[in-house]
């Protein structure tokens, strides 16, 4: 009987630590496909987009995003980075007065985006 509960106890124990030293090699939390739900979502300003899918890349060197979609007026959205962790700015493309974002983890916890003022428009 004891043996059993030592045997049981044990094999827990093996289990817990697999499980917690395969957590952190899993991907990033933010990695994955994420589609818009134009009922849940508030934009600020808008209009909101009709329709947008992103395709989010992460690990822990850098972040690779793609968004598609449909804007409110029905024109293509398109917006691209693909940006490393490190303060530094990387190009964008598809938001309007932006061209460039720079991406920084704090604490290894989730990343943080940071967009630059917006450009001047060119006379």
């Amino acid at each position: 009987m004891r043996t059993n509960r030592s045997v049981i106890f044990t094999t827990a124990l093996l289990l817990v630590v697999l499980v917690l030293a395969i957590t952190p090699a899993a991907a990033d939390q933010h990695s994955g496909t994420w589609k818009m739900n134009p009922d849940k979502s508030k934009y600020s300003p808008g209009p909101a987009p009709k329709s947008s899918t992103a395709k989010i890349e992460s690990d822990e060197n850098g972040i690779k995003v793609n968004v598609e979609g449909t804007n409110a007026d029905g024109s293509a959205l398109h917006v691209q980075y693909d940006a490393k962790f490190d303060g530094k700015d990387y190009p964008i493309t598809g938001v309007q007065n932006v061209d460039t974002i720079s991406q920084s983890r704090w604490k290894q916890s989730p990343s943080t985006r940071t967009n630059p003022p917006p450009r001047k428009a060119a006379r």
